[in-house]
């Protein structure tokens, strides 16, 4: 047999091999979807999952990160490295301007100094925190801040408020600190 035969033949098994294991896998995402679909869910109350494209950036003396605020919204968070200020600013869903500002300093809360050798970096994460009621709900995320010269993190959330965000109208308020731990040492310090 030629070797051009013979790596004809490999290619053709390899890529047989490739879709067969697709179609299995799509035949077990068919198999699972309609059990879940035929009452097999649990008799458990479930929130819904939403997928956020949460995204993070950094500069020398600037950090931004998204995180989803209500299911129709996310946030922007700003943190300027300078002067320790954490804003986050909410575009309002029903026009293209800002609709909320909320606000904390990183510095403050941390205890840290930009002179003390602050180096700071921002990533959201997300939460969904059961049993509120009212109009005013927590953030569907927790923005958290690390200091890699001190090993300290502080997460935070704001409360949202749905029904002045369905009426038009602005609304700001602090973000408050939900979480506070270092990477070092002991690590948790409940809030």
């Amino acid at each position: 047999m030629s070797k051009s035969k013979t790596t004809f033949i490999m290619g053709l098994a390899l890529g047989s091999v490739a879709f067969g294991l697709l179609c299995l896998g799509i035949s077990i995402g068919v198999i699972w979807a309609k059990s879940y679909d035929n009452g097999s869910r649990s008799s458990i109350e479930t929130t819904p999952v939403i997928f956020s494209p949460d995204s993070a950036a950094r500069a020398k003396n600037l950090s931004m990160a998204t995180g989803l605020i209500s299911d129709d919204v996310e946030g922007l968070f700003v943190l300027d490295h300078e002067n320790g200020d954490l804003n986050c600013m909410v575009l309002n869903p029903n026009n293209p301007k800002t609709g909320a500002l909320f606000k904390s300093n990183v510095f403050s809360d941390m205890a840290i100094s930009k002179e003390s050798g602050a180096d700071l970096v921002i990533v959201t994460g997300a939460i969904v925190v059961r049993g509120t009621k009212g109009n005013k709900v927590p953030a569907r995320c927790v923005c958290y801040v690390g200091d890699a010269s001190s090993g300290k993190v502080v997460g935070y959330s704001l409360l949202y408020d749905r029904t002045i965000a369905n009426k038009g109208g602005p609304q700001n308020g602090p973000l408050k600190v939900v979480f506070a731990g270092k990477t070092r040492g002991e690590v948790i310090d409940r809030q």
